[in-house]
């Protein structure tokens, strides 16, 4: 009988052997460089010795404290946020957290989502503070076992102390790569090699290359021990995710749908040296798919379909099964989502989200149960906002569209939203009926005026006077949303707010 357990055990007995190597063969490194060294330029125990391993113990301590700053910039450059806790999805995603949390019986981390329609998640440790950063094509278009698989795989790197130890990987890589500079070579990107100092220690040519080719063969096999590493503990933190959840088959559908995503990506979400953070490696690589030694011993992460694979086989299903049938089910289905109210005391359903609104618009909070979401309570109308709408005057309630705070005007149901959210908006795949034909036709109708004229201009879509912002007074912008979607929008630059008649939003998420 094959459990969790065997493979954690397993797992974990082989991560700590390779980092144990890794660890000896950077101290084995030097002492090397060393040693051709002192057979060059007849030196023993004296101050060169020394000197050589306080730049190993120098560098290693560098790239160890620079560690938390790259961190950062890597946040920022993603733009990786804390949650929206007025998002309904986001505070659903805190509280898998936080239920996993207590499984796992550690505090729960922090929260960041980044706005990426590509689907995947890492964890890192900044300012001695765990942090899980989920993409927004995750929490808002997963299935929430699907979400606690993935949450249960980062948590899981937690428990195992993999965010320390990726930064013990990373610190040690670094300072090997750094190692040219510090023994006197200084490289480029695809430049030769240049001595520095041959001139005053008298280097013989031989010298030069017998330490370049040393150097070059230490960096590869510090790659290969590294990505071996990489490799094991993402195999233990999907055990792990399975310890948490009990649910292998969730997590073989979150690794699958997340690959699928990445096959489809254009643009990668990430430089190459922070893909052994993420669940699945970002970047997709032909290497990577082919299960065999080569990409055994090149990749940051196992193949997804050996992932697969295990998770499957801890749950006891058939893989053609699990392909052929599960999954073409789940990503091909395209109906509305149902839901099913709590109504005193007794659920009803299912209802479309139309008919929740029309039967139940009273009502300012809804306990829903849908198979996607799961049971959570949802807001539809709340009270006024205190501002007007810049359409037609009437007041602004606030309510939500897609789970995304919004107001919305009770006249003309123009809507008024943050910029941040309306961006995480049109990342989420929700069911829009009949948008598809609606923009289709606004696409025409604006390509036919272009081919005509030779320019389109906004007044020719909206012929109304500029609207002044809600909020601050101040005049909007107007402008076309983009090319593709020729939607008219007004925005506020000051308070970075855009206004969208009725149905505009629903045409800018098809």
């Amino acid at each position: 009988m094959i459990n969790f357990w065997d493979f954690e055990k397993k797992n974990r007995i082989r991560s700590i052997f390779i980092l144990f190597l890794l660890f000896i063969f950077f101290i084995l490194f030097w002492w090397g460089a060393f040693l051709i060294t002192k057979v060059f330029m007849g030196f023993g125990f004296s101050l060169p010795f020394y000197i050589y391993f306080l730049i190993a113990f120098v560098t290693f301590y560098f790239y160890l404290r620079r560690a938390n700053s790259s961190i950062k910039d890597f946040l920022f450059a993603i733009n990786a946020l804390p949650i929206d806790r007025e998002d309904f999805r986001h505070r659903r995603t805190q509280n898998i957290i936080n239920e996993i949390s207590i499984s796992a019986g550690i505090q729960p981390p922090l929260l960041y989502i980044f706005p990426s329609y590509i689907k995947n998640a890492f964890t890192v440790k900044m300012d001695k503070h765990h942090i899980i950063a989920i993409s927004e094509g995750v929490v808002g278009n997963m299935r929430r076992d699907e979400i606690q698989a993935i949450v249960g795989h980062e948590i899981g790197h937690i428990v195992n102390k993999d965010t320390e130890i990726k930064t013990f990987i990373a610190s040690i890589s670094g300072a090997m790569y750094s190692a040219k500079a510090l023994l006197g070579f200084t490289t480029g990107k695809g430049k030769s090699t240049n001595i520095r100092f041959d001139t005053r220690v008298r280097l013989g040519g031989l010298y030069i290359i017998v330490m370049f080719f040393y150097i070059k063969f230490v960096v590869f096999v510090t790659r290969i021990l590294s990505m071996m590493v990489s490799r094991q503990r993402e195999y233990l933190a999907d055990v792990k995710s399975v310890e948490f959840t009990r649910n292998p088959e969730a997590m073989a559908r979150a690794l699958y749908i997340i690959d699928h995503d990445r096959i489809k990506q254009i643009i990668n979400l990430t430089h190459p040296a922070y893909s052994m953070l993420f669940l699945v490696n970002p970047i997709k690589d032909n290497i990577e798919v082919r299960n065999n030694l080569f990409s055994k011993l090149f990749t940051t992460h196992p193949p997804t379909s050996e992932r697969i694979k295990r998770m499957l086989k801890l749950a006891h299903i058939d893989r053609g099964q699990f392909y052929m049938t599960t999954m073409r089910e789940r990503l091909m289905k395209k109906d509305e989502e149902k839901f099913y109210i709590k109504n005193k005391d007794k659920w009803e359903g299912p209802f479309s989200l139309k008919e929740l609104k029309e039967r139940f618009g009273d009502y300012h909070t809804l306990e829903v149960f849908t198979e996607k979401f799961g049971k959570e309570r949802l807001l539809f109308k709340g009270e006024k906002s205190g501002y007007i709408c810049p359409r037609c005057g009437g007041a602004l309630y606030n309510t939500f569209y897609e789970d995304i705070p919004i107001q919305m005007c009770e006249n003309c149901k123009g809507v008024l939203i943050k910029g941040v959210r309306l961006k995480r908006s049109i990342i989420r795949e929700d069911f829009h009926p009949g948008k598809e034909q609606e923009k289709k036709k606004l696409k025409e109708k604006f390509l036919t005026k272009k081919k005509e004229t030779g320019k389109t201009e906004v007044k020719d879509f909206d012929p109304s006077q500029p609207f002044n912002c809600p909020v601050c007074g101040q005049q909007m912008a107007r402008f076309f949303y983009s090319y593709e979607t020729p939607v008219v929008v007004d925005f506020c630059y000051r308070c970075s707010l855009y206004f969208l008649d009725d149905g505009e939003l629903d045409l800018l998420q098809v």
